[in-house]
């Protein structure tokens, strides 16, 4: 069989490329027909991204991964109420910057598309 051993991995990544040119919406690792799905927004993977790491301790751990200073991790956690707007925090921006999203093969379009 040319495909290889587990065909259900290719089965869900066709309906993942299905999903993504149907709904214009992008699809995390592992994702599954019904699952949620999201927008291809910068702040939008951040949020994202935060809710996956759930507890607050989780995302100062996260955070400092980044070398972001403990003073400055615990403040945001402390002081944003909710992903949405700890997401948009400088501290997260900076940690979740440019080399994040190249780390995880998120590449923006938009110089490929000024080219047009």
């Amino acid at each position: 069989m040319p495909l290889g051993r587990n065909v259900q991995e290719y089965l869900r990544l066709v309906d993942a490329f299905t999903h993504v040119q149907k709904n214009g919406e992008v699809c995390p690792a592992n994702w599954e027909e019904g699952k949620t799905s999201m927008k291809a927004d910068r702040g939008k993977v951040r949020c994202f991204r935060l809710k996956q790491c759930g507890r607050k301790y989780s995302i100062f751990k996260f955070l400092r991964s980044f070398g972001i200073p403990i003073n400055t991790t615990w403040y945001v956690i402390i002081d944003s109420q909710g992903w949405w707007k700890m997401s948009s925090k400088v501290a997260v921006a900076k940690a979740m910057g440019n080399h994040w999203f190249a780390q995880q093969e998120l590449h923006s379009i938009r110089p490929r598309m000024n080219r047009f």
